[in-house]
């Protein structure tokens, strides 16, 4: 990115940061309509009490804009990406930037795994790659 369209971009962002309500304007949105726009309160929301979330709404929807589904890491989700791209444990560590032993930890956990926040971000990564695309990384060395 160049500077001149970073300079427009903080000038966006400065100018939204004073006056979000500009942010309807650019989607072209009317805000007062959202506002008084009525919902069904059992699709809007779910559980009890003052905790209310839209439920099962798909964000990007409502909002036009794609949003990445963050990867659960589980023993299943790092056993099942693992086989998807046909590789033994030394590989799909090599692929994730970790040791042998960590993915083997990782496959005999149970429940949501406890990760750091680095591998974390390479295990969602590499969610991404297709099968041709993760052997490919893992022959280059990542």
């Amino acid at each position: 990115m160049c500077k001149h369209v970073a300079a427009v971009l903080y000038g966006v962002g400065a100018r939204l940061d004073h006056q979000p309500e500009l942010l309807f304007l650019l989607r072209d949105v009317d805000h007062e309509e959202l506002i008084t726009l009525e919902m069904d309160i059992q699709l809007a929301t779910s559980g009890k009490g003052k905790s209310r979330r839209l439920a099962g709404a798909d964000l990007s929807d409502v909002f036009g804009v794609d949003i990445e589904e963050p990867i659960t890491p589980t023993a299943a989700t790092v056993t099942r990406l693992r086989k998807k791209f046909g590789m033994n444990t030394t590989q799909f560590a090599m692929l994730v930037g970790v040791s042998p032993p960590t993915v083997t930890t990782w496959e005999n956990g149970s429940g949501k795994l406890n990760l750091r926040q680095r591998s974390l971000d390479a295990l969602s990564r590499v969610a991404e790659y297709t099968p041709e695309q993760a052997v490919r990384k893992l022959k280059r060395g990542r």
